[in-house]
């Protein structure tokens, strides 16, 4: 978010082409992880409220799943 999107996408570019599973594909301790940490924040926050919720999530109305889904928690 600091640098933007197009330099995001050209790290990304230049790491996939001349590092990723070669001999240099190693830990970088300089790496920005900071994003990595803000996913895992919000992956947690999803999974806690669903735990500790009372509804379940459920498919949107119309869609082929749902049926399946409403079958399923229905016991039928």
């Amino acid at each position: 978010m600091e640098h933007g999107a197009e330099w995001t996408l050209a790290r990304r570019a230049d790491y996939i082409a001349n590092r990723y599973h070669k001999p240099s594909d190693e830990f970088d301790p300089t790496w920005d992880l900071t994003g990595a940490l803000d996913d895992l924040e919000l992956l947690f926050r999803v999974g806690y409220r669903i735990a500790a919720g009372v509804e379940w999530p459920n498919w949107r109305e119309g869609n082929e799943f749902r049926a399946i889904r409403d079958a399923d928690l229905g016991g039928g």
